[in-house]
């Protein structure tokens, strides 16, 4: 990054302001062996911007997570990967049902019926 020295517009001088964060969380992943992986996973965010006064700011602030993620991997079986299919599946027929039926109901009322007269 360059450091900007203050600018004047006019009378009024200004500076320019720079911060940084970053979100430092651990992380293990255990594979399918149950080997241990240690790593961390970094998010970053920064903010610039024109302030008022003489001196320009460069603000770095870091943040150690006392969360930590663990991604563990297992193997699963083919029934119950059918299982969990078959249930994605109701599921999805379910909602679908339950949105016709809403449209069917909200349709519906608009229509009188017919009576017919010999």
């Amino acid at each position: 990054m360059i450091a900007q020295q203050p600018e004047f517009f006019g009378n009024f001088q200004v500076g320019f302001y720079s911060a940084y964060f970053t979100d430092v969380t651990p992380i293990t992943i255990v594979d399918l062996d149950g080997n241990r992986k240690f790593t961390h996973q970094y998010t970053a965010t920064h903010q610039n911007m024109l302030i008022g006064g003489e001196q320009s700011q460069i603000i770095i602030r870091y943040e150690m997570s006392s969360i930590q993620v663990v991604y563990s991997f297992e193997d699963q079986s083919l029934l119950k990967f059918i299982v969990n299919l078959c249930a994605v599946i109701g599921g999805l027929f379910t909602v679908v049902s339950i949105i016709e039926a809403l449209l069917s109901n909200i349709v519906g009322t608009n229509k009188q019926p017919e009576i017919k007269s010999n």
